[in-house]
């Protein structure tokens, strides 16, 4: 089962998809697009853990920057609809974990 989040720090936006095998993670600026990050509780070959407050410790993860881009277009296109995101998320998670 998937849970979805919601984060805002300040000019800080983050969606979060998470379940038993891991996370992905669509993070933005003041608007402006930076990466889409997957994160897991256990090691991955080459990956070396890192701080992580969606597991609330460590995790294994990595990014990408063009992305997070294209997710941002896509969203624009779609009229800022955050659903979009999600179920790009989603899909991610479900392919990746």
């Amino acid at each position: 089962m998937m849970r979805r989040e919601r984060r805002v720090t300040g000019t800080w936006l983050r969606y979060i998809v998470a379940g038993e095998r891991g996370a992905v993670e669509y993070v933005s600026l003041a608007g402006l697009p930076l990466m889409i990050s997957h994160h897991s509780a256990q090691p991955l070959d080459g990956v070396q853990p890192v701080p992580c407050d969606v597991f609330e410790g460590t995790c294994y993860g990595d990014g990408t920057v063009p992305g997070a881009q294209e997710l941002c277009a896509r969203w624009r296109a779609a009229g800022e609809d955050e659903e979009v995101i999600w179920r790009a998320l989603e899909e991610r998670y479900s392919r990746w974990a």
